[in-house]
């Protein structure tokens, strides 16, 4: 047989996406749940670079024009503790 595609294997509906990764400008993250996070962010060294928080909304960008280049880390909170964690890239 001849495979002419790739199977689209989707995502969870229910999970936080972080976009565009590498960011440039504006970082978004997107499918909240319209509840309180607590968004910290760390540079490789680990030092505390940005802290929000985000107050019941499906969708929160934030301007990463300022941050140097590099990776970064990020860790997003509820009252039930660590929702979501990662990292992400700062390009020029």
């Amino acid at each position: 047989s001849i495979s002419t595609g790739v199977n689209f294997l989707g995502f969870d509906t229910n999970s936080i996406i972080i976009y565009p990764n590498p960011a440039t400008s504006g970082l978004g993250i997107y499918n909240l749940q319209f509840t309180i996070y607590n968004l910290i962010i760390y540079d490789v060294l680990g030092n505390k670079v940005y802290h929000y928080i985000i107050n019941n909304t499906k969708k929160y960008t934030i301007d990463v024009s300022q941050f140097y280049p590099g990776i970064y880390f990020y860790q997003l909170n509820s009252d039930n503790g660590i929702v979501n964690n990662g990292k992400f890239a700062v390009i020029r």
